[in-house]
C-alpha cells in the first residue's frame, strides 16, 4: 500500500519500502544480467559509483545484492538542480530509497562534471582510492557520455565492472551526436587494450572489465609532495644510438628495462645505420606494452656522426631527440633493476651526468709539497 505522501503513481518495494514510479523503471530488465557480473567484484566492500541515478532503482538493487554484506555507493544526478517539482520529487525518493538499504551512500546533487571532479581530487588523497563497478547513466549526448566515461574510468580500478548504459538506444539516429553510442564508440576506440568487453553485440548495455591500472591523471595541492612526473603522466625517454652490428645487443637492452620497468617508457633509436630489416626485427623482438613507445630517429645530413662513426652519435641527441630530457644507454647495456632509480638521479643543477665504466679504474695522483707531505 501507498504511503501517504507518496504520489499515486508511486509503486512501494515491500520489503523494505521503496518509493519508485511504476512508469519510470529503465533498470529492472538489466538485473538477471549484471547478478552473473557479481563474482567479478572480488572485493569484500564493493563500492560502487553511478552516474545518473533517478530514483534510485539501479543503486538500491547493487547496495543490496552486490554489496550484500558491505560496501558503498556514490550517486550523482543534477535534480533539475532542485529548479523543478519533478527534480525534487527524485531527490526525496533516492533519498529516502537509500537510506532503506541500510548501506552507505552519498549523493553528489550536481551536473556530472563537476561531481567527478569532486571525486577524482578526493580519491588522490584516499588511502584505497577507485571504484569496483561503475555505471554510467548520465546525458545521452554523445559529448556527455564520453566525458563522462573518460572521468569515470579514471576512477575505475584494475578489474573494476565499467558499464555504458543506452548503447542500442533507439529514440535518436545510432550515427546522431545526440545518440550515446558515438561517444562510447569514441571510449572504445581510445582505450582499446585496456579493457575485456562483457557484452554481446546484441546487448542493450556496453559491458566492460577494466584490465589496467588505475591511474586517476593529476595532482591536488595537498599531495604536491607525490611524485610529480607520475602523476601528470611524464614518462622515461632513453636513448640508444645503434648500427646494424648493435641491434640485437639493443633489443636484449630494451627487454631487459621493460622487464623490471612498469613506468611509462618511450625508447628512441637514434639510426646509424639499421637496414629495415634491423629496425622490423628488432620491433617484433619486444612486448607490447600499452605505456611503451619505440621511435626510431634519423640523423641529420652532413652530421659528424656520418663521417666519424656511431660512437659520436650521442653527441647529436640534443639535434634529433624531441625531448628535453633523456637518459643515454650504450646499446649493449643489460638492466637488472628499475630504471626509475638511474632517471630520478638528481643532476644538482648539471645539464649532464655520466657514469663511470665499471672496468674503468680509477688513479689517484700524488703531489709531493714543501714537508714531503702529500696533497
Amino acid at each position: 500500500m501507498a504511503s501517504p505522501t507518496e504520489s499515486p503513481d508511486m509503486a512501494t518495494d515491500k520489503a523494505k519500502d521503496y518509493l519508485f514510479t511504476s512508469t519510470q523503471d529503465w533498470f529492472s530488465f538489466n538485473m538477471e544480467t549484471w547478478r552473473k557480473l557479481f563474482p567479478l567484484v572480488t572485493s569484500k566492500a564493493p563500492r560502487v559509483l553511478e552516474i545518473g541515478s533517478w530514483e534510485g532503482r539501479s543503486a538500491t538493487f547493487l547496495l543490496d545484492e552486490l554489496c550484500r554484506e558491505d560496501g558503498s555507493i556514490v550517486c550523482i544526478d543534477h535534480f533539475d538542480l532542485m529548479r523543478s517539482d519533478a527534480g525534487r520529487e527524485r531527490c526525496r525518493n533516492i533519498t529516502h530509497n537509500l537510506a532503506e538499504t541500510g548501506k552507505t551512500h552519498r549523493i553528489l546533487d550536481h551536473f556530472s562534471f563537476p561531481a567527478l571532479m569532486i571525486l577524482l581530487e578526493e580519491e588522490m588523497s584516499s588511502a584505497e582510492p577507485g571504484f569496483d563497478w561503475v555505471y554510467v547513466d548520465g546525458s545521452h549526448e554523445a559529448d556527455d557520455t564520453l566525458l563522462d566515461g573518460e572521468l569515470a574510468w579514471r576512477l575505475a580500478r584494475k578489474g573494476a565492472v565499467f558499464i555504458f548504459d543506452d548503447y542500442d538506444w533507439n529514440v535518436e539516429p545510432q550515427d546522431s551526436r545526440h545518440h550515446p553510442k558515438r561517444g562510447i564508440d569514441a571510449f572504445l576506440s581510445l582505450h582499446d587494450g585496456e579493457y575485456t568487453r562483457l557484452s554481446s553485440p546484441s546487448q542493450y548495455q556496453m559491458i566492460l572489465q577494466k584490465t589496467s591500472d588505475m591511474c586517476i591523471g593529476f595532482l591536488v595541492k595537498e599531495k604536491a609532495d607525490q611524485d610529480l612526473a607520475h602523476a601528470l603522466g611524464y614518462g622515461i625517454n632513453v636513448v640508444y644510438a645503434i648500427d646494424s652490428g648493435y641491434a640485437m645487443p639493443a633489443a636484449v637492452s630494451v627487454r631487459s628495462i621493460l622487464e623490471h620497468t612498469k613506468e611509462r617508457l618511450t625508447v628512441y633509436i637514434i639510426n646509424c645505420g639499421l637496414a629495415d630489416d634491423d629496425k622490423s626485427k628488432l620491433r617484433d623482438s619486444l612486448p607490447s606494452r600499452e605505456n611503451f613507445g619505440l621511435v626510431f630517429l634519423d640523423l641529420p645530413s652532413g652530421c659528424l656522426t656520418r663521417n666519424a662513426g656511431v660512437v659520436w652519435a650521442k653527441l647529436e641527441i640534443a639535434t634529433v631527440v624531441p625531448v628535453e630530457r633523456v637518459l643515454y644507454l650504450d646499446g649493449d647495456t643489460l638492466l637488472r633493476a628499475d630504471i626509475k632509480r638511474l632517471w630520478d638521479e638528481d643532476l644538482r643543477g648539471s645539464p649532464l651526468a655520466a657514469v663511470r665504466d665499471v672496468g674503468c679504474s680509477v688513479l689517484l695522483y700524488t703531489h709531493a709539497g714543501p714537508a714531503g707531505g702529500s696533497r
